[in-house]
């Protein structure tokens, strides 16, 4: 194998090009099962295992599938949790921003907790500060958050805006917010 580096980046593109079209857990563990026996049958012939392209490709397609689920997985579990009210624990990541449009503020905060269970990704915090009463500068990067809240799919039925809030790792929205208690970033001196 003269570039085997180029192997591992094309197929690990290809494999992960694919399973973001087809954007399925199941298909991702079908494929990762499938590479990995046609990995070991390539092992053992002995033309395909001393060229090493065919074993480095379906390896490869395995580690592929393995990073899809993992990102993936999380999000399947935490937008499963739409149209729920339960407690969030998280930390803010962004400022807050005024959208005209809708009259509301919106801000990104990495998920610590929903509901007493821990995720990886992002959330996004949805209020008015009118009828939520909250000020948008409690929300200062480093803060964490704890409250209780109303949550929901980001960006409804229109995929091209949920694949927007994925690649952002926004996983899922919350409104509502109530009971909010903050504990400020530790502000180290200079």
């Amino acid at each position: 194998m003269k570039r085997p580096l180029a192997v591992v980046g094309f197929t690990l593109l290809g494999a992960l090009i694919v399973l973001c079209a087809f954007n399925s857990i199941p298909i991702a563990l079908i494929a990762a099962g499938i590479s990995y026996v046609l990995f070991m049958i390539t092992g053992v012939i002995d033309k395909t295992r001393d060229r090493h392209t065919l074993p480095t490709a379906f390896f490869t397609v395995v580690i592929a599938c393995i990073m899809f689920y993992c990102v993936q997985s999380d999000y399947e579990k935490v937008s499963a949790l739409a149209d729920t009210d339960t407690t969030i624990y998280c930390c803010v990541k962004e400022k807050p921003e005024f959208n005209e449009d809708y009259g509301r503020y919106y801000c990104k905060a990495e998920i610590l907790q929903l509901g007493g269970e821990k995720y990886k990704g992002n959330i996004r915090l949805s209020f008015n500060t009118t009828y939520d009463k909250l000020d948008p500068e409690c929300f200062e990067i480093g803060s964490k958050l704890y409250f209780k809240g109303h949550l929901y799919n980001v960006g409804g039925e229109n995929q091209g805006i949920i694949d927007y809030f994925k690649s952002e790792n926004i996983y899922i929205g919350v409104y509502g917010i109530k009971e909010l208690s903050v504990l400020k970033p530790e502000r180290k001196p200079m």
